[in-house]
Order: structure tokens, then C-alpha cells, then sequence
């Protein structure tokens, strides 16, 4: 049996020697555009880093402007939390006065109608 004959009645053999090739040719050329894509992406981010711009387009001044408003803004939230607690805790003091008030009428009640009798 020559070559020729076995390699047509062994399908499997076929299609390995046709899709091997197609399949290393395929991995080689991704391989080459993701290491092309790598390399576009490193000279845009120097470009940018020279131009003192962000990928976003913003310059550094701009982002140190936006680190100063994210700062303020947790600042500000800060505030407003320690506003809600003296809030919270003013209102417990209030409390505590009127209920301390009211023993005093009912004491000043108790010493009169004792006064009275």
C-alpha cells in the first residue's frame, strides 16, 4: 500500500495534516497581533505620559483636581455623619431634660398637695 492510498483511508490522518498547519498559522498570527496590540498600547500610554495626558484625555491638573474633589466629598460626608450623631445626640439630651422636668412638676405637685392637707 502506498503512501498516497493509506493517507485516503485514513480520514483522521487527512484532516490532521490539513488543520495542524491552518491551526499553527492561525496561532502564530494572533500571537504576532496581540504582541503589535501590546506594543501600540505601550508607545500610546508614553505619548500620553509625555503629553501629560490620561488615557481619558485629562490632563494632570485636571486629576489632581478630581483627587481634590474626591477628598473634599469624603470630607463632606464625614461632616454630615458627625452632624447626624450630635444631631441624635442632642435630641437623647432634650429628651432626658423634658423627662427630667416633668419629675420636677410631679415632685413640686406632691410637695404642694402635701403642703395642702
Amino acid at each position: 500500500m502506498s503512501l498516497t492510498q493509506y493517507i485516503r483511508n485514513n480520514r483522521l490522518l487527512l484532516f490532521g495534516l490539513v488543520v495542524a498547519p491552518a491551526g499553527l498559522y492561525g496561532g502564530i498570527k494572533i500571537k504576532e497581533w496581540r504582541t503589535q496590540r501590546k506594543i501600540d498600547e505601550v508607545k500610546r500610554s508614553v505619548a500620553l505620559a509625555e503629553s501629560g495626558r490620561t488615557d481619558d484625555g485629562a490632563t494632570r491638573a485636571d486629576n489632581e483636581v478630581r483627587v481634590e474633589l474626591q477628598g473634599l466629598r469624603a470630607a463632606r460626608s464625614m461632616v454630615r455623619r458627625e452632624e447626624m450623631l450630635l444631631e441624635q445626640e442632642l435630641n437623647s439630651i432634650a429628651l432626658k431634660l423634658r423627662r427630667l422636668d416633668e419629675r420636677e412638676k410631679k415632685a413640686e405637685i406632691i410637695k404642694e398637695s402635701k403642703e395642702n392637707k
